[in-house]
């Protein structure tokens, strides 16, 4: 079976630009701070509609970018090796199926390490940010990927804390554009953790 790559690729381009056209027309949304985040918090624990209604979060079906940043929280470089050290420590267990994304990314480090009062670890998207968010806490189902940020000891005992902030673009945007921007938000912020990001 031959595939016409060449025609694919054409099409690709063609319906990302149209995206692209489409979102110039929206208004670029807020960025807003999920307030008093904390990984413990028993509300994460209940189903993505309850987390929804609860904290005012997008509803499924609306395109979010998120991102996980650490605000004046590490004084020294000596502060964000340790947090690296608890990262690979929490990837090499085993969490009774559940997995975490992949590790730090060397480039990416020796960048946040010159930014410590801002450090990004982590940008994703999803059109079910609720649920999303309840995953990379870590109450996902077993085999998807997430941070499992309460297996970090010291993001538990409030050691860091981490601010997770978000872009709601809603419902009529299309995943192609989101994933164009977030790939690019990404090149920008240099997150510490990801799949597929430019280092």
């Amino acid at each position: 079976m031959k595939i016409d790559t060449k025609a694919l690729i054409a099409k690709s381009e063609k319906n990302l630009k149209e995206e692209l056209e489409a979102l110039r027309l929206l208004v670029f949304p807020q960025v807003n701070e999920v307030l008093d985040f904390r990984v413990d918090d028993e509300v994460y624990k209940l189903e993505p509609k309850a987390i929804q209604k609860q904290k005012l979060l997008p509803p499924r079906g609306n395109q979010v970018i998120y991102i996980l940043r650490f605000i004046d929280q590490f004084q020294t470089a000596e502060d964000l090796e340790f947090l690296r050290k608890e990262a690979q420590q929490v990837k090499q267990k085993d969490h009774d199926g559940h997995r975490q994304v992949t590790g730090i990314k060397d480039k990416n480090w020796e960048y946040q390490l010159k930014n410590l009062k801002n450090v990004t670890l982590y940008t994703g998207s999803s059109k079910a940010f609720p649920s999303r968010l309840r995953e990379h806490i870590g109450w996902a189902n077993k085999g998807t990927a997430t941070l499992l940020l309460r297996k970090w000891p010291s993001l538990m005992n409030r050691r860091f804390k981490v601010t997770f902030n978000y872009f709601d673009f809603g419902p009529e945007i299309g995943s192609a554009a989101i994933k164009y921007i977030e790939y690019h938000m990404a090149n920008e912020l240099r997150p510490l953790i990801g799949h597929n990001r430019i280092a």
